[in-house]
C-alpha cells in the first residue's frame, strides 16, 4: 500500500488505517480515497471545498474532472503501480490526473467519506501555475484518446477539455487583465499567449473585456477633469 504526500500537507492521525481497511474491505479496488480539507500557510482551516462523491463509472467521470482533487487521499495498492510502470515520468504537472485515469481504465476504485489529509494553501502551489497546468491538463487527456471505445467516454473526455480549458482559462483571464493594469507587458504577453494556444475562445473575452474596462476607465478620467 501506497500514500503520496507532498513536503508542505499533512496526513491526519487515522489516514493510513482508514484507507488500509478500505483498501482490504474492497479488495477488486486499486486504490481507495477520502476527502481532504484546506489549511493556510500557518496551518489554520480555510473554508471547505466542495467534496463530489463518486459510486459509479469512475473512469468516465475521471475523464470529465479530477474529482479527487488531492493525492495525499489516495491509498493505492503496490502491485497495481508496479504493474503500470509508475508515473508518466514526461508530465511536469497533472502526474495524479494521469495516474487515475491510467488505473481506472482498467480496475475499480472506491471513495469513502472520512477526511483523511490537509491540503496546505500558500501561493507557491504548482497547481497555481495555471498555463502549466492547463497544458498538462490536456495532454494528460489526449493520451487517452486512443482508449476511448464509447461514445459516452469520448463525450466525456471532450467534457474534460472544455472544462479545463474554462477553469483556467478563467484564472489566466484574471490574470492577463492585472499584467494589463499595470503594464507588466512581458508577463501580459505570455499570459495572451497561453490563451491563444490552449483556450483561445477565453482569450477572445478577455481581450474584449480589457478593451471595454480600458475605454471606461479614459472616460471616467476625461469627465472628472
Amino acid at each position: 500500500m501506497i500514500v503520496f504526500l507532498d513536503a508542505d500537507d499533512r496526513l491526519l492521525p487515522t489516514a493510513l488505517a482508514v484507507g488500509s481497511a478500505a483498501l482490504k474491505e474492497h479488495s477488486l479496488c486499486a486504490f481507495v480515497y477520502g476527502r481532504y480539507r484546506l489549511i493556510g500557510r500557518d496551518g489554520k482551516p480555510m473554508p471547505p471545498v466542495a467534496a463530489r462523491h463518486v459510486t459509479e463509472q469512475h473512469y468516465i467521470a475521471m475523464l470529465r474532472s479530477n474529482y479527487i482533487g488531492m493525492h495525499a487521499a489516495v491509498m493505492y495498492r503496490r502491485s497495481i503501480l508496479e504493474e503500470l510502470g509508475g508515473f508518466r515520468v514526461a508530465l511536469p504537472r497533472c502526474e495524479d490526473y494521469d495516474m487515475y485515469l491510467r488505473v481506472l481504465r482498467r480496475y475499480p476504485a472506491f471513495g469513502h467519506t472520512t477526511t483523511v489529509a490537509e491540503y496546505r494553501q500558500h501561493g507557491g502551489n504548482m497547481s497555481r501555475d495555471d498555463a502549466a497546468m492547463l497544458k498538462s491538463a490536456l495532454a494528460v487527456l489526449r493520451f487517452q484518446r486512443d482508449f476511448l471505445v464509447s461514445d459516452e467516454e469520448r463525450a466525456a473526455c471532450r467534457d474534460g477539455a472544455l472544462g479545463w480549458q474554462d477553469y483556467y482559462g478563467r484564472r489566466l483571464s484574471r490574470t492577463l487583465a492585472r499584467h494589463v493594469s499595470g503594464r507588466e507587458w512581458m508577463a501580459a504577453v505570455r499570459d495572451a499567449w497561453s490563451l491563444l494556444w490552449y483556450a483561445p475562445s477565453t482569450l477572445a473575452s478577455t481581450a474584449t473585456g480589457i478593451a471595454r474596462a480600458r475605454v471606461a476607465r479614459s472616460i471616467s478620467t476625461r469627465t472628472s477633469r
